[in-house]
């Protein structure tokens, strides 16, 4: 009989923890806020590369919020555009900062068309795919203008959406307490889930974990008090590899009491795919 593989703990952070991550990432540790983003929006958009890899001349909706959930999704759209694929950007409301003008720089000067409105109508005639970069962690309370118009238009189209952290308009540790958030088919959780991705069903949402470069120590200091599961700790010998994947067929188990078993199924880059065991 294999010996079994050593595990570790997969955490589920709260709205506290999650910024208190990124304020030592930002201090102690001497990250800048540009390199997090580049980081978690590279994340993002080898996520989208392998779901959506063989549609990718067809357009994709990038619709970014005014905060950093925002900035990621400009940095996966720059990306996205190198890998070949044809993002398109509605931003509403763009914030008068010069670190979100650099990155809308940077992807006008990539050709990467800003748009000022969509119809639900030509959203599903025109997109594949919508990449959710609206609301993050730190979204709190009523989803205000321009937003709310925005994610009800989202809602009513039947293309799949992909939500960077957690699904806009959800309350980050509650869920669609107001039954007005996104319902994603993907979930990109950066750095570690946020308690609300245990709200979302295995059979209807994808969930990747993205962004992992929090220092153990941090990450232990953090997190001590997490909700957390089992993850194997180390890959299986011969695991097939290829440019950016993986394929990693490890068994996370849900915390005791529950009935949803987990495995990873892959790596892309430095993002882990979790879905709902046989």
């Amino acid at each position: 009989m294999a010996a079994a593989r050593p595990t570790t703990a997969l955490r589920y952070l709260n709205q506290a923890q999650a910024q208190r991550i990124d304020e030592e990432l930002m201090s102690t540790y001497a990250f800048s806020i540009d390199q997090l983003m580049e980081l978690a929006g590279l994340s993002v958009a080898a996520v989208v590369e392998h779901e959506f890899q063989h549609t990718r001349e067809t357009p994709m909706l990038v619709v970014a919020g005014p905060g950093n959930n925002g900035g990621d999704a400009l940095v996966a759209a720059r990306h996205l555009k190198h890998f070949g694929f044809a993002p398109e950007i509605l931003y509403p409301k763009v914030p008068r900062n010069p670190l979100y003008e650099r990155l809308v720089t940077q992807c006008e000067d990539l050709d990467i068309p800003f748009l000022r409105d969509l119809s639900k109508e030509t959203i599903d005639a025109r997109y594949m795919c919508i990449l959710d970069g609206i609301f993050g962690f730190s979204f709190q309370g009523e989803i205000r203008a321009p937003f709310d118009d925005v994610i009800t238009t989202l809602r009513s189209t039947t293309r799949p959406i992909v939500s960077i952290d957690i699904p806009s308009g959800w309350d980050v540790e509650q869920g669609n307490v107001s039954g007005r958030g996104l319902m994603p088919s993907v979930l990109i959780s950066l750095t570690a889930p946020k308690l609300c991705a245990q709200l979302l069903s295995p059979s209807n949402t994808t969930h990747y974990v993205g962004g992992r470069f929090v220092p153990r120590a941090l990450a232990e200091k953090s997190c001590s008090r997490c909700q957390s599961t089992l993850v194997p700790s180390s890959l299986p010998a011969g695991s097939h590899k290829s440019r950016m994947l993986s394929l990693v067929p490890l068994r996370v188990h849900e915390k005791p009491g529950h009935n949803r078993r987990w495995r990873i199924v892959l790596d892309v880059a430095s993002c882990t795919r979790l879905r709902e065991s046989s």
